[in-house]
């Protein structure tokens, strides 16, 4: 019975700002999310295990899953995997990063993986 009082509790708090400009992800479908995480990380540079990946395109991304979602008040954090490859000899790299959102705009990239699949 407390959990559902918590449930209603959470539902009326959501449902009064629903239109509030923070909440416009949550109207978003799961691909529109995706999409928007691969824009935000176009011209963006990542490094970890003496790999350098800068997100020149859109094409480069070959697979992209979100492993994990977290959101509390306006900050929401994605874990993402994603296969990238490369332009020179068609390389596939994996990459997992945790972004960290707040206000709609990237705040934080953590890589927890990057290198070279094949």
């Amino acid at each position: 019975m407390e959990t559902c009082k918590k449930v209603c509790i959470l539902w009326l708090l959501f449902s009064q700002i629903s239109v509030c400009p923070l909440l416009s992800w949550s109207l978003v479908g799961e691909s529109g999310i995706e999409n928007q995480i691969k824009q935000d990380l176009l011209g963006r540079y990542i490094q970890k295990n003496g790999v350098t990946w800068k997100f020149d395109s859109l094409s480069e991304f070959q697979s992209f899953q979100i492993l994990n979602k977290y959101e509390i008040n306006d900050i929401k954090e994605y874990e993402v995997k994603m296969e990238l490859k490369g332009y020179d000899q068609g390389e596939i790299f994996l990459a997992i990063l945790l972004m960290t959102y707040r206000s709609e705009k990237i705040r934080k990239i953590l890589v927890k993986d990057l290198r070279q699949l094949r």
